[in-house]
């Protein structure tokens, strides 16, 4: 399995995609064609596509910027993130990558869970949305704000699951105890914001929920995500990840505060470096929630067609 591969085997298998995603993005790329070399023999040879540049790239070069490597009536949706910038999703399963990390989680086949991440405009929501039902999980597409709503739905819906912010998970375990309908949440997986350890450690004391956390772009989806050892996040093995400085572009060792190149395979421009294997190592089966409901481990991450070519993530995460 992908989680489990060698360090050699890894590196092997990104620097065999990411060849094959610069050809791609080359061959079907209006952008990449004038910027990408014909041939690539080391990272460096490969121009950064900095988000920074994006919406003058998009308004220059309507509605993309040339960015995309498939034809615009191939994708499945358009989302319009700050900038602006126009941000294409491609018509497969869990295109953002989030499956993983809601596995790692804890999500499981047949659990209900709360999407409590916007659908409008920004993709936070189908990216967890995508990911939660490619585990079989059922989603309920609550989106943001209807506190006392979404309580109550919850609570019907003895809903264990929760995805968004860690700040509206919080306000929801709260108002369901203020209202005498405690939610059932026994897993959550949060993004968008912030989790400082002290909020955590009282969800998880105080509520009984498990919450893991994760980083990605609205560019570029999931990049990093936790595991239940939460000894630091994982790099997504789809991933490739370079650290620059951030006058100079060079590359820089591990642990160094910089730029964060990104690059994952279906064609987002970037370098990479194999990333670390954590002490907790893999983590196809995270320790069950309940011991008299044993739940299968999930399934290996199904296999990615070629995706648009977009670029990498800026240095810091969003909500999409």
């Amino acid at each position: 399995m992908i989680e489990e591969e060698t360090a050699a085997d890894r590196e092997r298998r990104l620097a065999s995609k990411l060849r094959e995603t610069v050809a791609h993005a080359r061959a079907n790329s209006a952008y990449f064609r004038r910027t990408l070399p014909a041939k690539v023999e080391r990272l460096e040879d490969i121009p950064i596509t900095r988000k920074d540049d994006l919406p003058a790239l998009q308004a220059a070069d309507p509605p993309f910027g040339g960015l995309i490597a498939v034809e615009a009536s191939r994708l499945a949706r358009v989302f319009s993130s700050p900038g602006p910038i126009l941000d294409p999703q491609g018509d497969i399963d869990d295109f953002w990558r989030f499956r993983m990390a809601l596995a790692a989680a804890g999500f499981r086949q047949g659990d209900v869970v709360l999407n409590s991440s916007s659908y409008h405009l920004t993709p936070l929501g189908f990216m967890l949305d995508s990911a939660a039902r490619t585990l079989g999980c059922v989603v309920v597409p609550a989106g943001t704000g209807q506190t006392d709503l979404q309580v109550g739905i919850a609570a019907t819906l003895r809903a264990s699951g929760y995805l968004g912010t860690p700040s509206f998970l919080y306000t929801l375990l709260k108002r369901g105890r203020e209202l005498g309908t405690p939610l059932q949440t026994e897993v959550a997986f949060v993004t968008g914001e912030m989790l400082p350890e002290s909020l955590r450690a009282e969800m998880e004391n105080d509520f009984k929920v498990r919450v893991l956390q994760g980083y990605g772009t609205a560019d570029l989806g999931l990049l990093a995500y936790e595991c239940p050892e939460k000894g630091g996040m994982h790099l997504h093995p789809e991933c490739i990840l370079e650290v620059l400085d951030l006058e100079t572009g060079a590359p820089l060792p591990r642990s160094s505060s910089a730029n964060r190149v990104i690059s994952r395979r279906g064609g987002r421009r970037s370098a990479w470096r194999s990333p670390a294997r954590r002490r907790c190592g893999p983590h196809r089966a995270p320790s069950p929630r309940r011991a008299a409901r044993p739940r299968p481990a999930p399934r290996p991450p199904p296999r990615r067609e070629r995706a648009p070519a977009r670029t990498r993530g800026g240095p810091g995460g969003d909500r999409g």
